[in-house]
């Protein structure tokens, strides 16, 4: 497999999980693999990058671990290129500012806040996009402090009268806190060690925790290579200029278990990811499937956990 042609504003990156320098090229990607089908980039990536068309950006598995990562990290430069030229914010914000994610969101803090007591509560939201929980939260009088370091996020918070900061310095003169929310950040930062470092100094005993990451097991990498194959858009959480790290579920308890949060399962009901499916064939192997799981659920006590929906607590 061909090593990437990429420019000054890109540095090569050990494994961020375990730090060795020894991996390989698990797939390369083209620039159009992964930005036709995102729908929050403009049409004119290319010429506002500046990228050769030479250019390609692989996806690394650690000799060491297994860990799979972007090899190349960008730089300030190019990203506030991305960020402030490439995405379109008005889509961004419709993506977030809408019924779905709405939804979803009220439901993890369901959770979260029915693993909490009724005292005074503060929680932080590290990476809090356009502040949609900050939002929700305050709806209930509750204090939520966000991290977003987007310029162009930060003003619309601040101009909608949320609680947010943009260096993390500010975040220590508020904390402990009782509650952390990391939603779909990891996955972007260089160094995830570091950050979840930052998150038990942030914390005290039985903070809880929320982290969601896109589930980036080897089923989901087979399935964008078939969609190489058949030259179709790529799914928008593999883009190794945004997502630079790749979990799998053991990959993240064992990142969080490293800096003393243990998990925890706020919901009474056992997950055996039963769920509807459109036709008949695709019903009985989602049962079969799910027997299987409650067998193993019945002999071990594990449920069906995924890295998009996870709690834990500090110890």
């Amino acid at each position: 497999m061909n090593e990437s042609h990429v420019d000054n504003r890109f540095s090569s990156r050990r494994c961020p999980f375990c730090g060795s320098n020894k991996s390989s090229c698990f797939m390369d990607l083209e620039t159009d693999m992964f930005c036709l089908g995102n729908w929050t980039y403009n049409k004119n990536y290319k010429e506002l990058l500046n990228l050769s068309h030479k250019a390609t950006f692989p996806i690394h598995r650690c000799a060491a671990c297994g860990f799979r990562f972007a090899k190349y990290l960008p730089n300030t430069d190019f990203l506030d290129l991305v960020y402030d030229k490439i995405i379109n914010m008005q889509n961004c914000n419709d993506g977030s500012e809408n019924l779905q994610s709405y939804s979803r969101r009220m439901m993890y803090l369901g959770e979260l806040l029915s693993c909490l007591g009724n005292h005074d509560l503060k929680i932080l939201d590290y990476g809090c996009g356009v502040g949609v929980d900050l939002k929700i939260l305050k709806s209930v009088n509750i204090k939520c402090i966000g991290y977003e370091p987007s310029r162009e996020r930060l003003k619309k918070m601040i101009q909608s009268d949320l609680n947010v900061y943009s260096d993390e310095e500010s975040l220590f003169s508020e904390c402990p806190y009782d509650a952390i929310i990391c939603d779909n950040v990891l996955e972007h930062v260089p160094c995830p060690n570091e950050i979840v470092g930052i998150f038990s100094k942030l914390s005290k005993k039985d903070t809880v925790l929320f982290v969601s990451v896109p589930d980036s097991n080897i089923k989901f990498f087979k399935n964008q290579k078939s969609r190489i194959l058949k030259k179709l858009p790529l799914d928008m959480s593999l883009n190794p200029w945004e997502h630079l790290n790749y979990f799998e579920i053991k990959y993240i308890d064992r990142l969080f278990d490293n800096a003393g949060f243990s998990p925890i399962n706020p919901n009474i009901n056992v997950n055996i990811g039963l769920r509807q499916e459109g036709g008949g064939l695709n019903r009985l192997r989602n049962i079969l499937a799910s027997m299987v799981r409650l067998i193993d659920y019945a002999v071990t006590g594990r449920t069906n956990r995924n890295p998009n929906w996870l709690f834990y607590k500090y110890e």
